[in-house]
């Protein structure tokens, strides 16, 4: 699931508010990388470009990820993501592997 949002908090806070979400949906952080029972991310801050110790927004990886690419391009495929955008990605990854689109392996 991808939803836009429209906010008047610093990315930082954006983030702190996700992780709060998180939190109170019973997700604890045992394992940097783990599995999660819920997981919020800050894939893109309007056309910002954020490189925190906490944050990097565009998340460096969401042009590998089909289940963020599938759901992204829903929303604004136009976005760009590592130099190109959502939709050439996931065509990109459609083509690779097919039937995988929508799908990623972490």
């Amino acid at each position: 699931m991808a939803l836009a949002v429209e906010t008047t908090l610093a990315p930082e806070e954006l983030l702190d508010a996700c992780q709060s979400i998180e939190t109170g949906q019973g997700r604890t952080r045992v394992q940097h990388w783990g599995p999660r029972t819920l997981d919020i991310d800050v894939v893109l801050f309007g056309t910002r470009e954020i490189w925190t110790e906490r944050l990097v927004v565009p998340h460096p990886r969401a042009h590998e990820r089909g289940f963020v690419l599938a759901p992204l391009c829903e929303i604004v495929p136009e976005a760009k993501l590592a130099g190109r955008s959502a939709a050439e990605w996931l065509g990109r990854l459609s083509s690779e592997m097919p039937g995988h689109a929508g799908k990623g392996t972490d």
